[in-house]
């Protein structure tokens, strides 16, 4: 593999596992902190803006490397 490869499996492997990541760690704190409703939605809105920024970042990077 390049490191390229590497680099873009990482960051598709960072999206994947986001998910678990945002449920385990930042839901609690933002339930904690704002309330049940208002903390899983800015749970979910800040982990929709930070995957799709990988994505988006993923696509770049693999159209710039000729793979798209």
């Amino acid at each position: 593999m390049t490191w390229q490869q590497i680099f873009l499996t990482l960051l598709v492997g960072n999206v994947l596992t986001s998910v678990t990541r945002s449920i385990r760690w930042l839901g609690s704190s933002y339930v904690a902190i704002f309330g049940v409703r208002t903390g899983t939605e800015i749970m979910l809105v800040s982990t929709v803006l930070r995957n799709g920024t990988v994505v988006l970042l993923v696509v770049v990077l693999a159209y710039c490397l000729g793979w798209g």
